[in-house]
């Protein structure tokens, strides 16, 4: 016979950021740029505080602590507590006793002084009547109380990039020097909202030994689940300990009904739908993509959702089945912040955890489809948190500080960047990777957009006078900012000694190698985990000549190989066997392929009008070139070399399909040197900011050209809708002007000034009728929200100017 007793439960089930200020900005990076460089750091100011609410329980009594939370500023910061019941407190750590079930919000406001940021906690109490004496004596208490994971507010997604910068510096007359023309790129993306999470994802922790659901009715081995109702004893025999043993997915319908075929009711056919195949090995030594489903996050589809409305009200049923076909194609989650990895239920944004275990979801779907015969899934996430990033582009630089903006640009605190990056960034997302429920995922982790490249292409000469590594860039860098970059090139004194580094071929790589090297090291440890770095796009390293040994393309290819292979601490070239390979174009707008433009090296002059000296016409051609730079060893690109039958590439393709009527398509005629007959419509290769007549491109396939075995797939690293900067001062707009806007414009000026936003800086590359590099930047013509926000008439325009045509494909 059991006992049974009355007793309070506590579920700890999420958490709101609310008036966060903070930097979710999309990057104004042009880093070297012909036109003259970096966009200017953001004045100093006054930053909010970010609050973050973590909690444990026994029964009803709930220990709140707010020890997370943070100012970059260093201000002293006061705490203040609503525990929702109508009872307060104060301090940084307190406790409180709820006294019946039911629902409370707990909130937590953070201040300064002057600005505040409040967070809240969504606390469950429940009546539980829990096991007292099960049969027998397995004391596997199943203390299921919410061990919840807390840490975030401010769960910013700057989710960005800001991909491409210096393209090239070699401006000669084709005599060996190069002939690039500083294209810088920067094709931002910071795709989101840092608004604050806290996820409190609760889902018990059974800390005793129970191996499978329990629910309440003792059937032996509870391993996790148990969404804190069970804490009685157990005391049963319970099938041994199995903590080890993965844990069944937590419900997620959402996740599950984004892969039911059944639940689409688009009419453009999904017969370019990625099928993984089951039975396939769950692990692979080539390609991650091959064989594999891939995730489709339902955080994106639900963004999607709100375009979905506007256009189903307006009747127009051909429109609304694209963007119900467009919402059935994966794309890329973003790590651009500690927080990210906490999540932000309000702003309908998962956890990296609840990522994983949505991903898992699938997974188990698809097994069901095909008979419980597992296939291999594949998720991609970005990891984009680098101390000092973008090298100080004043809206992507992110909040890890490390060896501190220029003096005339001071902001926060510096000198812990590399720590915080390490112990809290790195090694929280390696914590998640490595747990057993997610084992059975290929998860594919691309690194730092933006970051290596620039020590490529925008390092010369320090701030202050002081020479940097000169051997990474033979031409003088001019940096509006004073050569911020040279001064994480210059900091060594960060991460592991490299033996053999520190010479004049083989010079010290930074703080950014430093920080890339950490995270190589510690996912290559992981056996499910698919390591790719960055390598910019082919407007930014594709520069290269024959008779130069010092082009973009020939230095990126031996520093990037350096920094690879000193990831072991030893540069013998062991350490090339750590990564997977390099992702191209992310958040970009380069073509896959210019079907009727000679990517031949004879042609670069004829073609320099538009091209500047770059043979790297498109994607395909970049990626050719480095493929063979990095299978091959000499003076200028370095003694070690990747094996080919392991290297492997991937391109963003979201938002590069470029679309028009009248557009060529590849094998519709023959390659030649007129530019007027180019895809890519930009008046310029540099610009990035929400490129207008873009459209959207390849949808995702793993090795989609067979000829080239070395590209293991076409992804949407970002997702297409989501802007890349505000475009509009709206400090400045007239009451007249206002009125004037329709609802969709309306709805941006209206979200231009929430708090959330705050610390994002207008760029100039993202403004209509703007000039850089000596062009007029076309850009969408309508408000564009700050980069991350969800900008309408940008993602109709990617739709209705997609190529191929959506449900069609160039790689079949």
């Amino acid at each position: 016979m059991t006992n049974r007793r009355r007793d309070l439960a506590v579920a700890f089930m999420m958490m709101v950021g609310v008036g966060c200020s903070q930097d979710n900005g999309n990057s104004s990076n042009d880093n070297n740029s012909s036109s003259g460089g970096t966009s200017d750091p953001a004045p100093a100011v006054n930053h909010a505080p970010e609050a973050a609410i973590s909690a444990s329980s026994n029964n009803s009594l709930v220990n709140f602590s707010a020890a997370g939370s943070t100012d970059i500023d260093g201000d002293q910061l006061t705490y203040s507590w609503d525990f929702g019941d109508g009872s307060f407190g104060s301090g940084i750590a307190v406790s409180h006793s709820y006294n019946s079930s039911g629902q409370y919000t707990a909130k937590l406001t953070v201040s300064d002084g002057s600005l505040s940021h409040s967070t809240t906690m969504m606390i469950v109490i429940t009546e539980n009547n829990s096991g007292g004496g099960d049969n027998g004596s397995g004391g596997g208490s199943d203390n299921g109380s919410g061990n919840g994971s807390d840490n975030g507010s401010d769960n910013g997604s700057d989710n960005g990039s800001d991909n491409g910068s210096d393209n090239g510096s070699d401006n000669g007359s084709d005599n060996g020097s190069d002939n690039g023309s500083d294209n810088g790129s920067d094709n931002g993306s910071d795709n989101g909202s840092d608004n604050g999470s806290d996820n409190g994802s609760d889902n018990g922790s059974d800390n005793g030994s129970d191996n499978g659901s329990d629910n309440g009715s003792d059937n032996g081995s509870d391993n996790g689940s148990d969404n804190g109702s069970d804490n009685g004893s157990d005391n049963g025999s319970d099938n041994g300990s199995g903590t080890d043993e993965p844990s069944p997915p937590t419900e997620d319908s959402e996740a599950e009904d984004i892969v039911d075929d059944s639940t689409y009711d688009g009419s453009i056919p999904l017969e370019q739908e990625v099928e993984g195949t089951a039975g396939a090995s769950l692990q692979t030594d080539g390609n991650p993509f091959s064989d594999a489903y891939f995730y489709l996050s339902p955080d994106i589809k639900n963004m999607m959702d709100s375009s979905l409305a506007i256009v189903e009200k307006s009747g127009d049923v051909t429109l609304a089945n694209k963007i119900k076909y467009v919402q059935r194609q994966p794309s890329a989650i973003w790590m651009d912040s500690i927080q990210t990895i906490s999540g932000d239920p309000a702003a309908g944004r998962r956890s990296l955890e609840e990522h994983l275990n949505a991903a898992r979801i699938q997974q188990e779907f698809h097994a069901e489809q095909n008979g419980g015969v597992k296939a291999p899934m594949t998720v991609v996430i970005i990891i984009y948190n680098l101390p000092d990033r973008d090298c100080a582009a004043y809206a992507s630089n992110g909040k890890l500080i490390q060896v501190g903006k220029p003096s005339e640009y001071p902001y926060g605190a510096n000198g812990i960047g590399f720590d915080q990056y390490r112990d809290d960034y790195i090694g929280k997302i390696v914590e998640i990777f490595k747990k057993p429920e997610f084992k059975d995922l290929r998860i594919v982790a691309m690194l730092e957009p933006d970051s290596f490249p620039n020590m490529i292409t925008n390092t010369n000469e320090g701030a202050n006078g002081e020479p940097a590594n000169s051997s990474l860039n033979p031409e003088r860098a001019s940096l509006a900012n004073g050569g911020y970059c040279d001064r994480i090139l210059s900091d060594i004194s960060h991460g592991e000694m490299v033996q053999g580094e520190g010479t004049n071929d083989k010079p010290n790589l930074g703080l950014y190698a430093a920080g890339l090297r950490l995270a190589i090291r510690e996912f290559a440890d992981i056996p499910n985990v698919y390591t790719y770095m960055d390598i910019g796009h082919a407007g930014w390293l594709g520069w290269d000549n024959n008779e130069s040994s010092t082009t973009n393309m020939k230095r990126g290819v031996k520093y990037f190989k350096q920094l690879v292979d000193g990831a072991d601490g030893v540069l013998d070239g062991k350490g090339l066997e750590m990564v997977r390979g390099f992702a191209s174009n992310t958040s970009g707008y380069t073509p896959v392929e210019e079907p009727l433009i000679s990517n031949s090296y004879n042609d670069r002059q004829a073609l320099q009008d538009f091209y500047q000296w770059n043979p790297a016409v498109d994607e395909l051609s970049y990626i050719d070139r480095l493929k063979d730079y990095f299978t091959k060893t000499g003076d200028a690109i370095g003694d070690s070399a990747f094996d080919p039958n392991k290297l492997g590439f991937i391109i963003d393709t979201a938002r590069n399909g470029w679309g028009a009527p009248g557009r060529p398509t590849p094998g519709a005629g023959s390659k030649g040197t007129d530019s007027s007959k180019r895809v890519d419509k930009r008046p310029h290769r540099g610009h990035w900011c929400n490129v207008n007549n873009a459209g959207v491109g390849e949808v995702p396939k793993a090795a989609p050209d067979p000829s080239r075995p070395y590209l293991d797939a076409f992804f949407w690293m970002k997702p297409p809708g989501e802007s890349d900067g505000i475009s509009f001062d709206y400090t400045k707009m007239s009451a007249a002007e206002v009125a004037a806007l329709d609802d969709i414009d309306r709805t941006v000026y209206e979200s231009a000034s929430d708090p959330v936003y705050a610390g994002k800086s207008l760029d100039t590359m993202c403004m209509p009728g703007e000039s850089r590099e000596n062009t007029t930047v076309d850009v969408v013509p309508a408000l564009a929200p700050h980069a991350g926000g969800w900008f309408h008439k940008q993602f109709i325009m990617l739709i209705n100017n997609a190529y191929p045509p959506l449900g069609e494909s160039d790689y079949d």
